[in-house]
């Protein structure tokens, strides 16, 4: 197995899930490292990890707290006396940050639900198998093989990077419930409801980011040309992103590649230089990331807001990227180089907010003594899903959930969602948004001006913070029908870069926003 065929499928459906952490340190002023086996009374073995749950006497009755959604009724459970979901990750190896934001997901998800009795009679378990990326498909198809051999596991979420496209036969025979949430099934041609009608993804289409950014670089911001700056180690040819940008309207002017071992990126640069693309989409880890916008910054090639960008005069790109660079560690390292109004893409329900929009924050800090990086929401809603599904059938026979799983809308770790009948996605085109790196000790300087985020609060942000927040006005429209309960809370609370607006703090649902600002 080459080092691309191992990283690419981590590059590409795990994109997101590098840049929650960025998120999830920003809005919800989380961070730190995160130990996956914190807060479980389960057993470690060599293939994996049984977690069980205690009460803590809580009493809370709903599913979750958020208020975009009502209140889950506590019903009585009409499912056995103990169930267990199936885990399938990398918790050890070079993919294992992957498990590591996985387990404390479904580990407080299964705590929470036990310990508030949201099925009451019923005790919550989950199994997770080692499947680390070194060992290829194989060590997948075996986990999956081993918790598939298990009657009380009535479905799996299949957090690891390999072994699905080997698998599917074998899942779909089994009609064995599956959730996708590491992997861009789509993206893959391989999520089919009817070639494999036990198979759902929880992850957003790496197309849909992708054209988010494209969209709005050609059609709010005006760009006329585009070159782009990739990972060979880590992503894909980037065939798919240029079909994408040539969609938009953006003349792609130049494709230049990397590995992930590379420390010089002049070359590189110089020849795009040469090119000039008023917009750049790099796609790449921080540590490459940072070094390439240190590059930019030697050529006196740094962004510095659209009307430059468009001008001519110098090359000073607009930058756009994968959220697998554009984390926190990729503006700490880059420094004075990180600048605000670089862009990437995620989903509504991946902005890890206040704990009131997505109780998982607090759920993880209860019940691992750790706080959320994020990515923790994706296996907790797998597994509340699964259970929901179960619970609504009144069986934890698998061809049972499955029947259930498609269009069944629930609310657990934060945003309302459902998995589409036709399509088998649990999320739209609506639910993507953008976002823009800002610092927090201010807003840049431009004309018109704009001001920070709520999340920005001095006692939650140290002033020196630089991250990821939500950029509302580009996606507004299409964000408020898919999620209109949460983009109002937005509007009326003054969360993420909301501009151009009259007067730049003015709140609401019916404050206007313009394209009038020259950074974002």
């Amino acid at each position: 197995m080459n080092r691309r065929t191992l990283l690419g499928t981590v590059g590409r459906s795990a994109a997101g899930l590098w840049l929650v952490g960025g998120i999830g340190g920003l809005v919800s002023a989380c961070g730190g490292d995160t130990d996956e086996t914190a807060g479980t009374t389960g057993t470690t073995g060599t293939t994996g990890t049984t977690g069980t749950t205690g009460t803590t006497g809580v009493t809370e009755t709903t599913a979750g707290t958020s208020p975009m959604a009502p209140a889950s009724t506590v019903a009585p459970s009409r499912l056995p006396a103990t169930v267990k979901i199936g885990v399938i990750a990398p918790m050890s190896g070079l993919a294992k940050f992957l498990g590591d934001f996985t387990e404390p997901g479904v580990l407080a998800a299964a705590r929470h639900i036990n310990d508030v009795q949201l099925l009451p009679g019923t005790t919550v378990e989950y199994e997770i198998v080692d499947a680390p990326v070194e060992d290829g498909a194989e060590a997948a198809v075996n986990a999956y093989n081993k918790l598939a051999a298990d009657r009380d596991v009535i479905g799996i979420i299949w957090a690891a990077t390999t072994g699905l496209a080997e698998a599917l036969a074998q899942i779909s025979r089994d009609r064995m419930p599956v959730i996708v949430t590491n992997a861009d099934l789509l993206g893959a041609e391989l999520l089919d409801p009817v070639a494999a009608p036990s198979v759902f993804q929880m992850v957003p289409p790496n197309r849909w980011l992708m054209e988010a950014m494209c969209e709005y670089a050609a059609g709010d911001r005006g760009y006329r040309t585009a070159a782009f700056l990739y990972d060979s180690t880590v992503f894909v040819d980037p065939e798919g992103d240029v079909a994408a940008a040539e969609a938009s309207g953006l003349q792609v002017v130049g494709i230049e590649e990397f590995n992930i071992f590379t420390a010089d990126y002049g070359a590189q640069l110089q020849r795009l230089k040469g090119a000039a693309p008023e917009c750049l989409f790099v796609n790449g880890l921080p540590d490459n990331t940072a070094a390439i916008v240190r590059g930019l910054a030697d050529l006196d090639a740094s962004y510095v807001d659209t009307p430059t960008a468009k001008s001519g005069d110098g090359w000073h790109p607009h930058i756009l990227g994968s959220p697998l660079g554009l984390t926190p560690k990729w503006a700490a390292l880059a420094g004075d180089a990180a600048k605000t109004g670089t862009i990437s893409a995620w989903y509504l329900g991946g902005i890890m907010s206040e704990p009131e929009v997505s109780p998982i924050s607090k759920w993880v800090s209860d019940y691992t003594g750790n706080k959320v990086v994020g990515g923790e929401q994706m296996s907790a809603d797998a597994l509340w899903v699964q259970l929901q599904a179960a619970q609504a059938a009144g069986s934890t026979e698998r061809d049972a959930i499955v029947e259930r799983l498609s269009g069944l809308r629930t609310t657990f770790a934060t945003l309302p969602f459902e998995f589409d009948p036709d399509t088998h996605l649990g999320l739209t085109r609506g639910d993507i948004v953008l976002l823009t790196t800002e610092r927090a000790r201010a807003p840049e300087p431009t004309d018109p001006p704009y001001v920070l985020g709520l999340e920005f609060d001095p006692e939650l942000q140290p002033k020196e913070f630089v991250g990821l927040t939500h950029l509302v006005r580009p996606t507004l429209a299409a964000n408020m029908e898919a999620q209109p309960e949460f983009m109002t809370w937005v509007l009326d609370n003054g969360e993420g870069t909301q501009c151009t607006k009259t007067s730049p703090d003015a709140l609401g649902v019916d404050v206007e926003m313009t394209n009038a600002c020259k950074i974002h």
